[in-house]
């Protein structure tokens, strides 16, 4: 099914750029439940994140994707697992599944976030002194610990109200430094854009600190808040039609302070 999908997103690329297929070198992504890259030069598939088995490659809604190779003995050695126990695990129980603990559906995911309660747990906020860095280590450590501990004497894991402690936790460090940025730079005016921008959560936070510090908050409407991946393609396609091309082996820039 993917070699079907990415043979279809290929031509319908060269008929978005109005150019022969033959006469392209495209990158198709085919995301979902199942995913996978490939590479079509000139019409036609020459590589794939794909091996010798769909397991290779990108994580899946419960494949885990490319790993160390050396996990497998690992665990299997540590949790004493037979060779069919371990491929369950890295085909059937991994990816969104694995992560999330929650399901393969990234919808379900969304929803035990937003019918828990955000308040049930205080999970950390790690912070530097003499800094406005943050990190979520401590936090996601948090989480798989508790879940450990639950498990381990045999309680139901409340998974809906981790799932929305832990977005409450993660948009209210993003939100709170928003406006310490802003404060320490005096900035009166901030703007919320890009994929991130569509998350309500952060949206209302965002606007709750801001206004307590007298500063104002912008947003695009949800529906120019896609993901950055595709604002970037759809940036590229724009300068690609008005011939503003690069070599293959152009060096990329990943700050604006490093523009010239």
């Amino acid at each position: 099914f993917h070699g079907t999908s990415h043979r279809f997103v290929a031509a319908e690329a060269a008929k978005m750029v109005g150019r022969p297929i033959e006469e392209l070198k495209i990158v198709t992504c085919h995301i979902g439940s199942g995913s996978s890259i490939s590479a079509v030069k000139y019409g036609k598939a020459v590589d794939t994140s794909m091996g010798f088995t769909p397991q290779e490659g990108l994580p899946m809604g419960t494949r885990c994707g490319s790993i160390d190779p050396a996990i497998v003995p690992l665990l299997m050695k540590k949790e004493n697992l037979t060779a069919d126990q371990i491929d369950t695990i890295m085909n059937k129980k991994s990816g969104m599944l694995g992560v999330s603990g929650v399901s393969s559906d990234l919808r379900d995911v969304r929803s035990a976030a937003e019918n828990g309660n955000e308040h049930a747990f205080d999970f950390p906020r790690v912070s530097f002194e003499n800094s406005l860095d943050f990190s979520f280590s401590g936090v996601k450590t948090n989480v798989i610990n508790m879940i450990h501990k639950l498990e381990q004497k045999g309680e139901d894991v409340p998974v809906a109200d981790i799932a929305a402690s832990f977005k409450y936790c993660v948009c209210d460090v993003l939100a709170s430094r928003l406006i310490e940025v802003a404060k320490a730079e005096g900035v009166n005016d901030v703007c919320l854009a890009g994929g991130v921008a569509a998350n309500s959560k952060l949206r209302e936070l965002a606007g709750k600190y801001a206004q307590e510090n007298g500063i104002n908050i912008h947003y695009p409407p949800l529906v120019l808040c896609t993901d950055n991946a595709a604002m970037i393609a759809m940036s590229g396609l724009c300068k690609f039609r008005l011939g503003m091309t690069c070599p293959i082996d152009a060096a990329p820039i990943s700050r604006a302070a490093d523009m010239k």
